[in-house]
């Protein structure tokens, strides 16, 4: 059985990164209680407007390369 979601703990890593919300996007989705990357992207980009990746990168400053 999947687990649930859980959106406070999405809003919490797009709006206040801990060492928990580092690592690959798929880790933190099965983290987080999401079936998978996509579902925790989708979910993540509609509450802050962004997906993770760009999120990730605007908070850092860091590009990372193609």
């Amino acid at each position: 059985m999947a687990s649930r979601a859980n959106p406070t703990s999405s809003r919490s890593c797009a709006t206040s990164p801990s060492n928990t919300c580092r690592g690959p996007t798929g880790a933190i989705a099965l983290d987080l209680g999401y079936a998978d990357a996509a579902h925790f992207s989708r979910a993540f980009q509609s509450l802050t407007g962004m997906p993770p990746r760009v999120w990730r990168q605007a908070a850092t400053g860091f590009r990372s390369l193609p």
